[in-house]
């Protein structure tokens, strides 16, 4: 019969014990939320790497215990001892090992059990020694096996604080049965020296207690941190996904789906100029090389002919449909690689990649006369009629001059042929010519790229009709 205030201490120490919660843990670990799904599973894994580190100790306690007990309890007994010790240890790094190899690690409540059995087994293990030893000993080598004893309760405080279950099941074993039996002597000394076991017991046990429920708090921290970052990289995802979306729709006529005039002079013309400045550079200088002649780029400017007169007529919804149709039909005649654009209300822009001279005035025949060939719809059984003007101009403009029109300079040319056209009748493919193309007079070039316009007025570039 135990007196009543070393009833308080034990009960007070079982009340410490998270018995109840821990095996509900193990239990129902599936209906855990996420989050404590984590900070359980986290504190496993630390739980494992710490026992893998504290249990030399175990080994070394065992060997300097045969070393003082080795002339007083008898060999057989010390060594038996020693080997299942020893061997129990050998056996939990092998556990250790199948944990960090993964080894059905998903399975939380099989390990859990697991290692949580081997804490109770290890202790029991270790504490038998004041079971077979005390017969054997004097009673200042029971203090020293109870001061070992001690030292592995305060060992086991740090490195298996995070889990509170294994904390007890392996302090209680180690140090709870060995103080029972000290106290069941009933000597004047013993009775005082349990007392003293157990607050140190307990002082040891609310440090471990505390020492989790930081632990705890580190963990659910650290978890929605990890969400934190793993919600601000998917939005940052999405984000920069939504802005290419954007960004690609900023490029686009919503009607007609072709690119607009942003994506023409944004983003397309950095690569044109960027070819058309290498094929001048491979047709002219010293690095001349041999080229098929006249190949490179053609840009077409169309527009619809009277446009206005059929949204004043028929209204802009059917205008809309006759831009949708007509946008259909100029991408059909191109391919692939040709750029077709939508730069303005009825104005349309076609580049043609790779392309001779001959074959771009053809090209350009052929779009205007199935244009015109053409019927569009302007409600289920209606269709009319209609007609478009294309300047073109082909690109580099100059073939054998180090000099060549940029971009908006080629476009700027193809507007006006596009206007001759316009005022000689419409219905028209306009070419823009001049007599320095395949000359080399880099002077006379010079000066109509300084200024286009005059040029124009001094006939140094003109237009012809196909």
């Amino acid at each position: 019969m135990l007196p009543l205030y070393l009833e308080n201490i034990m009960l007070y120490l079982f009340s410490m014990i998270p018995l109840n919660t821990t095996l509900y843990k193990i239990i129902s670990m599936d209906k855990f939320s996420e989050k404590e799904v984590f900070v359980e599973t986290e504190k496993v894994k630390i739980l494992v790497d710490n026992l893998s580190i504290s249990m030399p100790s175990t080994i070394l306690n065992a060997v300097i215990l045969i070393i003082v007990l080795w002339n007083l309890v008898p060999h057989e007994t010390l060594l038996i001892w020693a080997f299942i010790n020893i061997a129990f240890v050998i056996l939990r790094y092998g556990m250790v090992n199948l944990f960090r190899r993964g080894v059905k690690q998903t399975k939380y409540r099989q390990w859990q059990f697991a290692i949580f059995s081997s804490f109770v087994i290890a202790g029991l293990l270790f504490s038998s020694c004041s079971l077979y030893f005390f017969q054997y000993i004097d009673f200042q080598y029971i203090i020293f096996i109870y001061f070992i004893l001690g030292g592995m309760v305060a060992g086991s405080v740090g490195s298996y604080h995070n889990n509170l279950m294994m904390y007890f099941g392996y302090s209680a074993t180690v140090f709870l049965l060995p103080t029972i039996v000290i106290f069941g002597f009933s000597t004047p000394v013993t009775t005082p020296m349990t007392i003293m076991g157990l607050i140190f017991y307990t002082i040891s046990s609310i440090s471990a207690k505390r020492l989790n429920r930081d632990l705890s708090d580190y963990l659910l921290l650290k978890y929605e941190n990890m969400q934190l970052v793993e919600q601000t990289e998917k939005l940052n995802i999405e984000l920069i996904n939504k802005n290419e979306t954007l960004k690609e729709l900023s490029l686009v006529d919503p009607l007609t789906k072709l690119k607009n005039r942003r994506y023409l002079f944004e983003n397309y013309i950095h690569e044109i100029e960027a070819d058309v400045k290498n094929m001048v550079i491979e047709k002219s200088g010293n690095n001349k090389r041999s080229n098929k002649k006249n190949v490179g780029y053609s840009v077409l400017l169309i527009d619809i002919d009277y446009f206005k007169n059929v949204n004043d007529k028929y209204g802009h919804e059917c205008g809309d449909m006759i831009l949708e149709q007509f946008s259909l039909k100029l991408t059909e005649m191109v391919r692939k690689d040709d750029v077709v654009s939508r730069i303005g209300g009825e104005e349309f822009v076609i580049i043609l990649k790779q392309i001779t001279n001959d074959n771009a005035y053809d090209h350009a025949k052929k779009i205007r006369k199935n244009i015109e060939s053409s019927a569009f719809n302007i409600s289920l059984d209606r269709e009319i009629k209609i007609t478009c003007t294309i300047g073109l101009i082909n690109y580099p403009f100059f073939n054998s001059s180090k000099e060549y029109l940029k971009f908006d300079q080629a476009l700027f040319l193809a507007d006006k042929a596009l206007y001759y056209g316009k005022e000689n009748g419409r219905n028209r493919s306009v070419n823009v010519i001049s007599s320095y193309t395949e000359k080399n007079d880099e002077k006379i070039i010079y000066e109509i790229l300084a200024d286009l316009s005059s040029g124009i007025n001094k006939k140094q570039i003109e237009f012809a009709i196909l």
